[in-house]
């Protein structure tokens, strides 16, 4: 059984919760202008993961004749997204993120070439901007909405469209970016000192890549400001004051 309402409506993609058999399940079908993008790196990548175990993918298909609206349908994740984080909620963060930063995958799909991150900093032409970066194994879209709280000590990160090698300042930059947006300077400062626990991190780099991160956001933010219907846990007016603490803060570095 398909609901007849999304779960979530993005931008390159469409989220359904489904039921089959009595059990679970997210239908996530992607739009055109994703396929247009990298249909085959996708459809490449999502078989890996079904192959290897890392997501619970019960079918990978196309919906139409010729295979475009590719859609996956895997196991649903019970949990939620959390906006507003403890310490305690930072410091298990960072160490989840930095056991992903660790995967070892072997795949053409995976190549920075193909990968989310080159793709948005050519299209805000910052490629030759680009700081100093440690490459490793990343979630590419690292935000509070892909991460999912099974329960208080644990996380899954969801939505695996754009993991590939590429900047890991690049994942921390991005979730610092919304852990100050929601929470404030101070905690996004405190999960880089978490994460820098486990592996340390060139402080030049981080806050050249928070620079960048602030810039592609921009658009994002004004667009949550004037938005007065959208719903979100924490107050547009926060969110607007947030935003330019965490901008004159980053400035001023």
């Amino acid at each position: 059984m398909i609901t007849n309402s999304f779960m979530f409506k993005g931008s390159e993609n469409c989220i359904f919760p489904i039921e089959l058999v009595g059990e679970r399940f997210i239908l996530k079908v992607f739009r055109d202008n994703r396929m247009d993008f990298d249909s085959d790196v996708l459809k490449e990548k999502y078989m890996f993961y079904k192959d290897h175990d890392i997501l619970d993918i019960l079918d990978i298909g196309g919906i139409n004749t010729d295979k475009r609206n590719l859609y996956i349908i895997y196991r649903y994740i019970m949990g939620d997204s959390k906006f507003l984080y403890s310490n305690q909620d930072l410091e298990i963060l960072a160490r989840k993120l930095f056991e992903f930063h660790n995967y070892d995958y072997k795949n053409d799909c995976f190549n920075y070439d193909n990968s989310y991150v080159k793709r948005i900093m050519d299209e805000n032409n910052l490629l030759n901007k680009m700081p100093s970066f440690d490459s490793c194994f990343i979630h590419g879209d690292l935000h509070p909405g892909n991460i999912i709280w099974t329960s208080n000590e644990t996380l899954a990160f969801i939505d695996l469209d754009n993991c590939a090698y590429g900047p890991r300042e690049y994942d921390i930059s991005n979730i610092r970016f919304d852990i100050a947006l929601y929470n404030g300077v101070r905690k996004a400062e405190d999960f880089w000192e978490y994460y820098n626990r486990l592996y340390k991190t060139s402080t030049e780099s981080i806050y050249n890549w928070d620079k960048i991160l602030l810039n592609i956001q921009e658009k994002r933010v004004n667009q949550w400001i004037n938005n007065s219907g959208i719903d979100c846990v924490v107050p547009l007016e926060t969110i607007h004051s947030n935003y330019f603490a965490w901008e004159k803060y980053i400035i001023s570095i």
